[in-house]
């Protein structure tokens, strides 16, 4: 390789002969890689010099010699175009010096061997038109890759036509990358780069599904979406992982979860919890010898339950070839069918190795039409976490009856002697119900409620950013006194723990400068924290907690949150600045039904996972939901989004005794989803009517004392509870107190000493301050709540009874004529509810009923109806659908709302 050198610049010469072109190379301080000006000085010197200084690499004597004939070349050919065609050599590489060294700095020879084939089709300019500018790092990395021969990719075996759309997908990929990814790539990157080039229509599948991600993520509702890069730099190992197993079929299977956000695949890829490396070989081959119509759900699904399989051993695939071994000979000679099923029954054997648990394949269908296999695997990976637990008995034996689809009911209430633990447990919630009807309490009204409450919310577009600072600033707050009680740390990580609370002081001191009469106002904080100088501080806490979770794992419930709060207001922040250009869409009504959750159904255990609290399948605190699904004075009152079949919000509850020996209702903690709490009317709205749903719990239950909430020092409905006045209350426990598993038997153990109940920890030497529920508070509270009139909150009574109260006037209309003119008028909005067109004995016929005869009743003694938009009375739901299934397209937004063949809801 010759030594590069400065060049001067000479004027052109041009000779019928022989032609000569000067070369002149201008060095750019801020970008070294780009060629202002190059011309050819073919007398002077043999050799094309790179940029000087910092040049990423020096081109070779053979790189050079090609290059120099090839500007010859080009030179000859423009002269024999039409002079009013004609660009001379010195103005085509001005616009296009930088991406011609770009070109052949990554592909040497054979990058000119390809301009060359361009320039004779005269296609030359065209190709440089269509490759994008890339920034330097982008340029740096890549060249370092190809010259390293770390990446396969040879233009001389491609025509120049798909090469260059392949580079061009290439380099838009590599200069999205965030910036360490583009200055340091990981070994997924160059994986993935390999690997497309493999396969061609891999290689444009691979890109353009990159580029669908970016495109709908960006078309996403504020709350829909996700830091892209933050999307690839954490999702795309394994993307490259799926395409390395299923080929393009895993890009289409993929591209199908994009359902107008990239959350869905986001869920999708989360249940992957391992690496399947080294089964990429067998299973890859595999794969794509099995073409199904379904093949690639299946294949991911086999994935999902090998993952399974492996920890449910506690095994490391990476490093058992035995593993590997065994899942390679279960392929041999079987379907994908097969596979699957095989993989299932293998699981189930792991889970339960006590238990004689024969399942044929029918039983394994029937047992995936229940629960859909990632759900499987999140059960699974729950229960090697869970294995510690004092209660983890208790959920294996749950999980059992939710796979073999049998009565839990009878496990928590009426197990036999024979059954040791079932027994213990059913005695414990016997002498629970025993508790409440020796207080008058009916418990199965008051612990299996039938009743259902269902409501709509109609809104208007808002921005939300307000309540999106206060949690972002209790998040804060949250992980500043975490890390202040951390013990020292090594100093590295010290440094960064150190960072995140020198910076958070700094707003901290900010915030107290505040010259307000309310100085701790959560919206004073919110107003302060918004500002630009916060916010850069706010940035810098962020870079300390990622640098730091190199090293630890920060507790995820604050950590987490903290960081998606801040990318909650980024988005926010993003949209508010092209309001004024962006045309506003008509916000859509939201319908939810509240009920009390029966914990037969085998979603239970998913409750944390849909409102996306600690207490998920793969939360912190999921053995809570063990010690709550199992102890029958734990009650849940969920909201569900008919729209979705799915928990939107929810209150977790439990019966408690007081000191003066009453017997009182207590909410634990509120829940709610992110995408529903980020408006404020949607937020709120839930949470009155899980509360006005409650309230009517609390009048068919009257010897139940009293409703108290716990109060809430962070979550979304931090601030929403504040009207309800705070009193002083004695609680002595939970009723019952708490289960123990056989052999344990300690009268002097509490329930805050076994559950994770935060309502039950009370402060050394004084009572704990609860709000006191009040319907008149709840009145008012909604009543400021729908001040505008585009954003309310209707009950279904409400619809039924305002149309009834018109038909009214109508006596010659006979039932069947009044709920036709019903449900003519409200189709949208009752078809969210209830079966179009009504089938047989359809429950809503009655619910009309009851409507009519309160209306009547009122009519006549003529009462004004109440100011509430919420009706005061509840309906009997119908027949609910199996407790122990799980619908598998629950998640599934409805297209048409008035489709007939629609899952019957409860009213």
């Amino acid at each position: 390789m010759r030594t590069p050198q400065k060049v001067t610049t000479t004027a052109a010469r041009e000779s019928k002969e022989e032609m000569s072109v000067a070369l002149d190379v201008k060095q750019l301080a801020e970008n070294l890689s780009y060629f202002q000006d190059v011309v050819m000085q073919q007398q002077q010197s043999n050799h094309l010099t790179p940029p000087a200084a910092d040049a990423t690499i020096a081109l070779a004597d053979d790189v050079i010699d090609a290059l120099s004939k090839f500007f010859l070349l080009y030179d000859k050919k423009n002269q024999l175009l039409e002079p009013q065609n004609q660009q001379s050599s010195t103005l085509f590489f001005a616009k296009y010096g930088n991406k011609v060294m770009q070109l052949v700095q990554f592909f040497g020879v054979d990058a000119i061997s390809l301009m060359q084939k361009a320039l004779q089709d005269g296609e030359l300019e065209a190709i440089f038109k269509k490759l994008p500018d890339i920034g330097k790092e982008t340029e740096k990395t890549l060249i370092l890759l190809f010259n390293k021969k770390e990446m396969a990719f040879l233009p001389a075996q491609k025509n120049y036509a798909g090469f260059v759309n392949d580079l061009s997908s290439l380099l838009i990929f590599m200069d999205s990358l965030p910036y360490e990814m583009r200055v340091n790539p990981p070994p997924w990157v160059k994986d993935a780069l390999e690997l497309i080039y493999k396969d061609q229509l891999v290689c444009a599948g691979f890109f353009n599904f990159c580029t669908l991600c970016r495109e709908v993520n960006r078309a996403a509702a504020p709350e829909h979406q996700k830091d892209i890069e933050e999307f690839f730099s954490e999702y795309a190992p394994k993307l490259v992982m799926l395409i390395k197993l299923m080929g393009v079929d895993a890009i289409h299977f993929m591209r199908k979860q994009l359902a107008g956000t990239v959350l869905p695949l986001t869920r999708m890829l989360d249940t992957l919890s391992l690496s399947l490396d080294p089964l990429i070989n067998p299973l890859s081959d595999y794969f794509v010898r099995q073409k199904t119509t379904d093949g690639a759900q299946i294949s991911y699904q086999c994935c999902l339950l090998i993952a399974a399989l492996a920890e449910a051993r506690g095994i490391d695939i990476m490093e058992d070839e035995a593993f590997v071994a065994e899942i390679t000979q279960m392929t041999t000679g079987a379907s994908l069918q097969q596979f699957f099923t095989s993989l299932t029954r293998v699981v189930i054997i792991e889970l339960f190795p006590d238990d004689e648990i024969k399942l044929d394949d029918a039983a394994i269908e029937d047992l995936f039409k229940r629960i859909p296999p990632e759900y499987f695997v999140k059960l699974v990976h729950a229960n090697q976490q869970m294995k510690e637990d004092e209660y983890h008995a208790i959920f294996i034996h749950l999980l059992k009856l939710d796979i073999l689809g049998e009565d839990v009911s009878a496990f928590l209430h009426e197990s036999k002697k024979e059954d040791a633990l079932g027994h213990s447990l059913s005695q414990h919630n016997q002498e629970i119900r025993r508790i409440l009807e020796e207080k008058g309490i009916l418990a199965k009204n008051a612990l299996q409620y039938p009743k259902t409450y269902s409501f709509m919310i109609e809104t208007a577009p808002q921005n939300p950013s307000d309540n999106m600072y206060a949690i972002l600033w209790l998040y804060l707050t949250q992980l500043q006194k975490v890390i202040l009680e951390m013990p020292p740390q090594e100093q590295n990580l010290q440094k960064k723990l150190d960072a995140i609370i020198k910076y958070f002081e700094k707003i901290q001191t900010n915030i107290n400068a505040i010259k307000s009469t309310d100085s701790s106002s959560l919206h004073v904080i919110a107003d302060e924290l918004s500002k630009e100088h916060n916010l850069n501080l706010v940035k810098i806490v962020l870079k300390n907690i990622t640098a730091a979770e190199q090293h630890i794992e920060l507790p995820p419930q604050f950590a987490r949150d903290v960081k998606e709060s801040w990318h909650n207001i980024e988005t926010e922040r993003d949209a508010t600045k092209q309001i004024k250009t962006k045309k506003k869409s008509n916000a859509q009504p939201c319908y939810f039904t509240v009920e009390q959750w029966s914990k037969e159904k085998v979603e239970t255990f998913f409750l944390g996972d849909h409102v996306g609290c600690c207490l998920a399948t793969d939360g912190l605190q999921f053995q809570a939901m063990i010690q709550r699904r199992m102890d029958d004075a734990c009650l849940f009152h969920v909201a569900i989004d008919q729209r979705t079949g799915k928990p939107a919000a929810l209150a977790w509850l439990y019966l408690a005794t007081t000191a003066d020996g009453k017997t009182v209702l207590m909410a634990n903690f509120f829940e709610v989803h992110t995408k529903y709490a980020k408006d404020e009317t949607i937020r709120r709205g839930l949470l009155n009517g899980i509360l006005e749903f409650t309230h009517q719990y609390l009048k068919d239950n009257p010897k139940i004392d009293g409703f108290y909430m716990n109060k809430l020092n962070y979550g979304w409905n931090t601030q929403d509870l504040t009207s309800y006045p705070c009193v002083k209350l004695n609680i002595t426990d939970k009723v019952g107190g708490p289960y123990l598993p056989p052999g344990e038997d300690n009268d002097s153990v509490s329930t805050a000493d076994k559950y994770y109940l935060r309502s039950l920890e009370k402060p050394e030497g004084e009572l704990k301050l609860f709000h006191q529920f009040s319907h008149d508070t709840l009145l008012n509270d909604l009543d400021v709540l729908t001040q505008n009139p585009a954003r309310r909150v209707v009950s279904l009574r409400e619809i039924i009874q305002s149309e009834l109260s018109t038909l009214q006037a109508n006596q010659n209309m006979d039932e069947k004529e009044i709920i036709d003119a019903i449900f003519k008028k409200h189709t949208l909005t009752l078809s969210h509810f209830y079966h179009l067109p009504l089938l047989e004995n359809e429950p809503c016929l009655s619910f009309i009923r009851e409507c009519a005869a309160d209306l009547s009743k009122k009519n006549k003694e003529n009462v004004q109806e109440s100011k509430s938009t919420y009706g005061s009375l509840f309906a009997l739901p119908p027949s609910p659908p199996p407790a122990n299934q799980i619908p598998a397209d629950a998640t599934a937004p409805r297209s048409d709302p008035n489709t007939p063949s629609r899952t019957k809801k409860n009213n």
